[in-house]
């Protein structure tokens, strides 16, 4: 392999895509010549490496642009900077520069910059289908279980974890090489015009929205709100290109209309071959197709659905039948989204996120879950549900208090409206805190061995924090169904 295979980007592709320019440099200070290119891109230094193009970028709690020494000294053979920050801080930049301006490229906004470099790498991989997927929930599983089908089927490359922002998706695009067909993303927004951002880079050629709920209503206004940013993971369709939604969507009429390309419905009905399926508890699913019979290892009817999704997509795509039972029985919940840990005490830990729906779906599985011991439930605060804020909590501390479970533990500032709302009504033991530690020692009390404990909370509240502390407990740290 030559040295120009083993460049991600070269130099010269860097300053013509972002429209950058080389930082001044002092040719009598000797140093060595300018970069050809870079192996790989980052946006933390303490992940530099040898040949890496570090992009500073501001943030909320730090600004990369402290750090651009530490990802010289870490490897980096480049850097992009913002000209603003050169301009604003002279004298430290002066001084930057003077030993390492043939690797600084100023450009008018490092996130643009990343993004535009993103875009271009991923047009040039020839033969690829590439695939987004959005949605208000369900949105990483749903990549999962399409990921764990078709990268059986043919080499590609899906998006880890939930690099899914307008950070993550664009550093995602670089582990796309030559040879892959399928490039599978996630695509998450939770401001008005992130999509349009998202959707520029990846320009898919499948497109899934898994559904429209309340999450991120904080900032999208309401859920018509979300409907709309939403449908912007169609907006670069010219006609060549097919987009999934749920057959039973509410807003399936609106997603579908007016784009240009086919909007193709999955589901119990719409799904292809698919007969019927038979709940296993927290063992999963069994599928019935007329082609055979699937082990679906998620629990919940909402992962019946998502693994349709897969299905039907991967039947569009002419995926064998064999492949795609192999796929949809070897993927594994994600954690923090439905894991179920087994022990003396059994956990389904899902505190990844959290929203109205998504919280409606897991009490409901508890209620009718078949279950020789007590159940209980740690329920965390929803986030970014603006003015609904108060009667989604509410409505969550309800539907808990009539789930017939024996303990609900409330954490969080926002859950003391549901703790308010049920107090003395409920026909449990009820508790509510914000104080971790008083969470954690409450819980911990009431666990016995044959209990079965739902967690599941907004990020913000992290109640993955409990595991450690109840796992010796109640798990053997199990890995799912």
């Amino acid at each position: 392999m030559t040295d120009r295979e083993l460049l991600l980007l070269e130099t010269d592709e860097i300053l013509d895509v972002t429209g950058g320019s080389l930082a001044t440099r002092d040719l009598r200070s000797g140093m060595k010549s300018r970069p050809r290119g870079v192996a790989s891109v980052c946006v933390d230094s303490r992940a530099a490496n040898e040949g890496s193009l570090f992009v500073a970028l501001p943030g909320e709690r730090t600004d990369g642009h402290l750090f651009v020494e530490d990802a010289f000294r870490g490897g980096s053979a480049l850097c992009l900077v913002n000209r603003s920050f050169a301009e604003e801080n002279e004298e430290k930049f002066s001084q930057l520069s003077a030993s390492h301006g043939d690797q600084i490229i100023l450009v008018s906004d490092t996130l643009h910059a990343l993004q535009r470099l993103a875009q271009f790498h991923l047009r040039r991989v020839q033969g690829l289908v590439r695939i987004g997927v959005t949605g208000s929930a369900g949105k990483t599983t749903t990549k999962e279980m399409i990921g764990s089908v078709l990268l059986r089927h043919l080499p590609g490359f899906m998006s880890q974890g939930n690099l899914n922002s307008e950070i993550g998706l664009p550093l995602s695009t670089f582990q796309v090489k030559q040879g892959h067909r399928y490039a599978i993303f996630e695509m998450g927004i939770s401001h008005p015009g992130e999509m349009d951002d998202l959707v520029d880079i990846v320009r898919p050629d499948i497109a899934v929205v898994t559904n429209i709920g309340q999450a991120h209503v904080e900032y999208l206004e309401s859920r018509e709100g979300v409907a709309e940013e939403k449908k912007k993971i169609f907006s670069m369709f010219d006609g060549r290109q097919t987009g999934f939604v749920f057959e039973d969507e509410p807003y399936f009429a609106f997603l579908s209309a007016g784009v240009s390309g086919r909007i193709l419905p999955y589901g119990p009905r719409s799904t292809e071959a698919y007969v019927r399926a038979e709940s296993k508890g927290l063992d999963g699913w069994e599928l019935r197709f007329r082609w055979g019979s699937v082990h679906l290892p998620f629990i919940g009817s909402h992962n019946l659905t998502n693994a349709l999704c897969a299905v039907s997509l991967a039947s569009y795509l002419g995926v064998p039948e064999g492949i795609v039972r192999e796929g949809l029985e070897t993927a594994r919940p994600v954690q923090g989204r439905g894991r179920v840990l087994r022990g003396p005490v059994t956990i389904i830990e899902d505190s990844y996120n959290a929203n109205p729906d998504s919280f409606a779906k897991a009490i409901d599985f508890v209620r009718f879950l078949p279950w020789e011991g007590r159940k209980a439930i740690v329920a965390g605060s929803m986030k970014e549900l603006g003015e609904a804020t108060v009667p989604s909590h509410e409505a969550v501390g309800e539907l808990a208090a009539s789930s017939g479970v024996d303990a609900l533990f409330l954490f969080g500032e926002e859950m003391e409206t549901a703790y308010r709302h049920i107090s003395g009504k409920a026909p449990m033991q009820v508790e509510w805190t914000v104080d971790f530690d008083e969470l954690a020692n409450r819980v911990k009390q009431f666990l016995r061995e044959g209990d079965l404990l739902l967690v599941k909370g907004s990020r913000a509240v992290e109640l993955e924090r409990l595991l450690p502390i109840v796992v010796p407990v109640g798990t053997d740290g199990g890995n799912g169904c």
